[in-house]
Formats: structure tokens, C-alpha cells, sequence
């Protein structure tokens, strides 16, 4: 049974949303601390004011286990806060606990709103950091018991901290607009605050007793008095804090002076401070309008969203194509769908930037990946990064993680040597894997690339002909064939299998999973230098800019990103034919295959003649052939509508199709796949 309370349930996501944003922040923060050899004092304070954060939203919602153990970190680093030099001795002991911690946490927030979640054991972890707070603050064993509660020792330096030059000040918060609960988040904020100081009392009373004190807050803030001798301290947590939209520090002449309890010093209530006590406001206002332009939207209705856009642009073309306005000439008809054309070009690239998301959030979860496994298997490691901050779409986004894992992994475990053999290799001890995105025209450039061993050209062969999986003799194989033979489900070049490698799953997958999104992998790679990986996939998969042809009665859509150009065959055109017997074709003098689209979907009546027809050169990655067809309809938007699931059985996308779409005039058109198509022949 979940732990959440009914009467918060619908605050779920939010608390998922936040939680999960703050852990990803935890991870990169110490990454680069790692990077760099330490955690400065603004590094250490963050992590102080996420785990704190955790602790409060988890109590909040009932969830113990991450409380407990949330607080434990925030206890460690506390420690490490006020004594930074602490931290190096056990640097490397006290990161791979926390990120122990984290990923304890990560797992818990993907459970903790299912019915049937069961809280997981912290106890272990607990018990290390305790461990790691009793070394760091020099406990032995046989202290006293009150002297053994370090969890203590936080409140107490504060206390001590707070018995001198104590002064009354008066803040008035205002959370974000939409921000909901904020009684709550109320009521976390005074939480968090009387970490630091004391707090005398607040407007509204108990916040969190009454939900409708969210209205009183929303209207008139959320005022908090309190005694303290660091206001810039409690200016920080404030600001810090989710939610915040701004804050005022309403400040007393004298500071010494309680207010009374039915005393009000908030704006507008100034008639009930007493006549000695002058009420001014601080200069100090700080406005978080950053947050406020942004918001979460649940990917769904993005989905829709997208649909629907792609349904304008159907029925934009059904309009300006209906077959009632032909031979008519209707000018303010034009005008008027030019204009809506312009207005539906604006609202689908508006959308589509929508959905875009950067590629930073997957290059950060494969940055662990790589220091993980460095540590196991003892290899140095560094792991670089380059255009973290180029867009996809949305569902690119989600599936591209899963073969950039794959091809990371393989680079740590296959490609990079142990320290000692780069050594005497003459290569520096430390290997680099290097992760690099562009945008490259309507594609997305993808690389992975290692400077590692390199790929063995003979040991693949061997490999793929022991496993039986070459379709022709090895002698006729070229090296860029033979690279692709580790593409091929089940090859494997490792001899012992291990929790990364060696059991034949992994690039085949990034095969399938790039060809889901109509992209192309290919490799390079130079033995003993290294191997770079490129993928090429398209920016969006929702709506595409096409070239209509007809081949018979049967009407293709080509992508215009994949047409290198077209041009009529004649008289003077030189035709080959290769040791196949398949026809090629001389175009600038390049030799390419020419693919007649009627033979090969068997389409009858149509243009056979190649002198008849035109000829369009396509291209994928750096393969191009000519396909040949009737005739050009002309550019046109089309939006990309994917197979009926029983037509996966026939492998349809093998013959250059992936996907159809519908035309103006109601027609159904197929999409051809240049990479697919490409590599059939």
C-alpha cells in the first residue's frame, strides 16, 4: 500500500517532478566535484540545501525511508559545511556513498506513488553514514552516549551561535504563481528555517493545519518573525527554496524588541505596531522571475498537442487541393490560403520548439555511467562531453538514451585499455570517450568516440565467420563491411562475459532502436588510435517537408533533406552494369545504382522509359543511389502516420518504407526511407 496520504495524493507528480530535477542536479554536482578533485564551499552548500529540500518534501508525504536517509546526507555535509577540510581525507569514500544514497532515492521515486509500493531498506546506507559523520568528527568508540548523537551537534553549534547579538526580523514571502499547496510549502519553509534560527512565530499561525490558509498567503504572504544574528544566512535558505517568487525584509529600529503576539507589522496593518517601533522596509527584494516562465506539462497532452497540428495540416491541404477548385481561378481564395499556410507554418514550428528538449539530461546520466565503471573495472576514464545543449524532439529524446548507453558502455569496456597496457603503448594512462551532438540541416549529428584499441578488422571477420553470420566470402569483404558485421544480432568479440559485455546484446539494439527513428549508424575506426560511432537522425518524426512522386497510380513522399538532386536522363546518360548484373547509372561523374520503383514494388502501369520519367539522387549518411519514377507532384507538408502493428511481421521498413501519410485529396501516400532504401541495394 502506498504511504502517501489520500489528502495529498494529487501533489504525487509534483513531489516526483521536484525530487527527481534536485537528485539529477546532486549527480552532476558530483561529477564535476570528482572532476576537479573536491567540492568547494558553494558546491557544498548546495548539496546541503538539495538534501535538506528531499528531507522536507519526503516528510511532507509520508515517505520515511527517504526522510531518513535524505537527512543523514544533510547531517554529513553539515559537518563538511562548516569545516570544508574535512571532506578530503575521505573524499573518495564518502562520494561513492552518496552516490550510493542517490541512486537508493532515484529507485525509491519511481516507486513511491505505485499501490503496491513496498519502502525500501535504508538501514545499510544509514549505518555508513553515520559512520562516515563519527570519522569526520573524530568519535571514537566508548564516548558517552549524549556525546556519540552527533545529529545533535548541528543544534547545538547553532544555539551557541545564536546566544549573542540576537535581532528580531520580520520577512514576508510570496510563492509562485500556480505553485498550489502553499500552506504546505509554508509550513516546509518554516521548517527549513528553524534549522538556522528561532522562530518567534508566524502569519498565518500553524499554516499547515488549515488548507485555507493557501488563500491568506496567496493574498497577503506568508509572514515569518524570527530571532537571528545571520539574516544573510536566512536570506539564502529563502532564496533557494522552490517556489519562491519574492521575498521582503520588513526590519525593526529596535531590534531587541519582540513583537507582541497580536502585534501585526505586515503592510497595511502599521496602526497596530507599537509607537516606539518604527517599521521600514529593507531595500533587500529579490524577484525570482525565472521560474515563473517556466511550467511542467505532462507529455501527453504534448502528444496530442502534436497530433492535432498534424490534423491542421491534413485539412489545410484538403482545402487548398479539393478537387472542386480546379480550373478555377479564385484570387482572394489564394490570398487567404497563403496566409493561413504562413500561420500554420508559425503554429507547427511553435509546437515543435515545444517539444524540443536538450540532449544535457542523457550526456549527464551517461557521465555516471562511465565513473561507475571505471571504478569496477579499474580503467581511468574521462568522459567529454561536447553540445549538451542541442535540441530534439521529445520522443527522440526518450529513446536515444538506450543506444548512447550501449555504445558508451562498449567504449569503456571494449575499447579503452587498463592503465599499465596505455602505457606502454606509449598513450597517455588515462583514456577518453568523447560524446558530441550538432545539428547538421534537418538531421541531428551524433558521435561517440573512444581513443582506445580500435577495432581488429581480421578478429571481427573471424568472429562473424565462426558465428555464421557472413552472407558472402570473407575475401570480398571491405573494411567498412566488416566494421558493420558488429551491427549484426549476437556478435560479440569479448571472451568473458561480464555485467557490461561479452553476451552478444547491445549494438544490434542500437540498430533497431536508431532505425525506429530513421536514422543510420556508421563506423570508423583505426587499430590502436580508436573508433568513432556516428549517428544521424532526424530532428523531429512528426511532420516532415516531402517530394511527391508518382510511380503509376501509386504516389510516393521522398523527405527533401534526403534528395541530393534531380535530373532527366538522356541519350548522352551512361548506363553500367556491376559483376551482379544490377544497373548502374553515370550522374557528374559518379557511378551510382539505379533503382526503377515500379519493378521494384512490382507497380504496373507505369512509365518504363527511362528517358521518360525523372531521376532523383538520394543520400543517406555517405551511400546514395538513383531512384526512378514517373513524375514530380511538387513540395508539400506531410504528417508522418507510422504502419498498422500486424505489417511489422513482413519487415516492411527493410523495403524503404517508414511510414505513410495522408494527402489532400484523401489518397494515402507511402513514405519512402532513404537509409533503408539505400541499404537494400
Amino acid at each position: 500500500m502506498s504511504p502517501i496520504d489520500s489528502s495529498i495524493a494529487h501533489m504525487i507528480d509534483t513531489f516526483v517532478f521536484e525530487t527527481t530535477t534536485l537528485l539529477e542536479q546532486l549527480d552532476e554536482i558530483l561529477l564535476e566535484a570528482e572532476k576537479s578533485g573536491g567540492l568547494d564551499s558553494e558546491s557544498i552548500n548546495e548539496v546541503f540545501r538539495i538534501m535538506h529540500t528531499i528531507k522536507g518534501s519526503s516528510a511532507m508525504m509520508g515517505v520515511e525511508n527517504m526522510a531518513t536517509l535524505s537527512h543523514r546526507v544533510e547531517d554529513l555535509f553539515f559537518l563538511i559545511r562548516e569545516e570544508p577540510s574535512r571532506l578530503e581525507p575521505r573524499s573518495s569514500q564518502i562520494f561513492d556513498l552518496i552516490f550510493r544514497a542517490s541512486d537508493f532515492l532515484k529507485t525509491e521515486i519511481e516507486l513511491v506513488g505505485n499501490e503496491d509500493y513496498v519502502p525500501g531498506d535504508v538501514d545499510d546506507i544509514v549505518e555508513l553514514l553515520t559512520e562516515e559523520v563519527n570519522a569526520i568528527n573524530g568519535l571514537i568508540e566508548g564516548l558517552d552516549e549524549e556525546e556519540e548523537d552527533t545529529s545533535q551537534v548541528p543544534e547545538e553549534s547553532r544555539q551557541e551561535d545564536r546566544a549573542e547579538g540576537e535581532s528580531v526580523h520580520s520577512i514576508r514571502v510570496f510563492f509562485e504563481d500556480g505553485s498550489r499547496m502553499e500552506n504546505i510549502r509554508a509550513f516546509m519553509l518554516l521548517t527549513q528555517l528553524k534549522e538556522y534560527c528561532d522562530i518567534i512565530r508566524s502569519e498565518p499561525e500553524n499554516p499547515e493545519t488549515d488548507s485555507s490558509n493557501s488563500e491568506f498567503i496567496i493574498k497577503n504572504g506568508f509572514t515569518i518573525y524570527l530571532n537571528t544574528n545571520n539574516i544573510s544566512t536566512i536570506l539564502s535558505v529563502i532564496e533557494n527554496s522552490l517556489y519562491i517568487k519574492s521575498y521582503e525584509l520588513l526590519e525593526s529600529e529596535q531590534p531587541d524588541t519582540r513583537p507582541d503576539e497580536k502585534t501585526a507589522i505586515t503592510e497595511g496593518q502599521s496602526d497596530h505596531a507599537p509607537a516606539k517601533q518604527e517599521i521600514k522596509r529593507s531595500q533587500v527584494r529579490v524577484e525570482r522571475t525565472a521560474k515563473q516562465s517556466f511550467i511542467s506539462v505532462n507529455q501527453t497532452k504534448l502528444d496530442k498537442l502534436m497530433d492535432l497540428v498534424g490534423e491542421i495540416v491534413i485539412t489545410e491541404s484538403m482545402v487548398t487541393n479539393s478537387p472542386d477548385l480546379k480550373g478555377l481561378h479564385l484570387e482572394n481564395f489564394l490570398k487567404s490560403t497563403r496566409e493561413l499556410r504562413k500561420l500554420n507554418d508559425e503554429l507547427q514550428d511553435i509546437v515543435m520548439s515545444i517539444r524540443m528538449v536538450p540532449l544535457s539530461g542523457v550526456f549527464q546520466r551517461l557521465n555516471r555511467t562511465v565513473r561507475d565503471m571505471s571504478k569496477k573495472l579499474g580503467k581511468f576514464v574521462d568522459f567529454e562531453t561536447l553540445g549538451g545543449d542541442t535540441e530534439v524532439d521529445k520522443s527522440i529524446n526518450d529513446i536515444i538514451g538506450d543506444p548512447l548507453m550501449h555504445m558508451v558502455r562498449n567504449a569503456v569496456d571494449h575499447a579503452i585499455e587498463f592503465p599499465r597496457e596505455r602505457l606502454e603503448l606509449g598513450k597517455p594512462e588515462r583514456g577518453t570517450v568523447t560524446l558530441s551532438a550538432k545539428n547538421v540541416g534537418g538531421e541531428i549529428v551524433i558521435e561517440v568516440q573512444d581513443d582506445g584499441k580500435g577495432l581488429d578488422s581480421e578478429q571481427i571477420l573471424a568472429t562473424a565467420a565462426e558465428r555464421g553470420i557472413l552472407n558472402k566470402p570473407e575475401s570480398e569483404y571491405t573494411e567498412k563491411e566488416i566494421f558493420q558485421l558488429i551491427m549484426m544480432p549476437g556478435f560479440s568479440t569479448n571472451d568473458e562475459v561480464n555485467e557490461f559485455s561479452g553476451r552478444g546484446v547491445g549494438m544490434d539494439v542500437v540498430v533497431r532502436s536508431i532505425e525506429k527513428l530513421n536514422g543510420s549508424v556508421m563506423v570508423e575506426s583505426k587499430k590502436g588510435e580508436g573508433t568513432k560511432f556516428t549517428i544521424k537522425i532526424p530532428l523531429t518524426l512528426a511532420i516532415v517537408d516531402g517530394m511527391g512522386l508518382s510511380v503509376g497510380q501509386t504516389t510516393f513522399i521522398v523527405p527533401i533533406t534526403s534528395i541530393t538532386n534531380t535530373f532527366r536522363i538522356d541519350d548522352e546518360t551512361e548506363f553500367l552494369y556491376d559483376t551482379d548484373g544490377k544497373e548502374m547509372i553515370m550522374h557528374r561523374n559518379e557511378c551510382y545504382p539505379i533503382v526503377r520503383l515500379y519493378d521494384f514494388y512490382n507497380i504496373p502501369n507505369a512509365v518504363d522509359q527511362l528517358q521518360d520519367g525523372i531521376a532523383l539522387l538520394i543520400r543517406s549518411g555517405d551511400k546514395s543511389i538513383v531512384i526512378f519514377a514517373d513524375e514530380l507532384l511538387g513540395e508539400q507538408q506531410v504528417v508522418v502516420k507510422p504502419f498498422p502493428l500486424y505489417l511489422n511481421k513482413f519487415q516492411i521498413k527493410s523495403y524503404g518504407l517508414s511510414g505513410c501519410a495522408i494527402l489532400g485529396d484523401g489518397s494515402i501516400s507511402l513514405i519512402l526511407d532513404a537509409a533503408n532504401l539505400i541499404n537494400r541495394f
